[in-house]
């Protein structure tokens, strides 16, 4: 059983440039990726519900990257 569907395949020269990068790389890029992912999220959260203090779009935020919704 794959983990991709045709279409969702990644292309063969973005795998080899995946193992080109190195695991270190690799997190590194994973890392930054869930940064921004989490920056975006909390703006959303925050434009959405104005009236909510910091403390609560933290719950809303560590919610989402859990359960995948918020």
């Amino acid at each position: 059983m794959s983990l991709y569907s045709e279409t969702d395949r990644p292309d063969p020269q973005q795998i080899a440039a995946w193992r080109r990068m190195g695991g270190v790389r690799r997190t590194e890029l994973a890392t930054r990726l869930r940064e921004q992912t989490a920056a975006v999220k909390r703006d959303s959260l925050m434009g959405k519900n104005p009236d909510w203090n910091e403390v609560e779009v933290a719950e809303a935020l560590a919610r989402y990257f859990l359960r995948g919704h918020a």
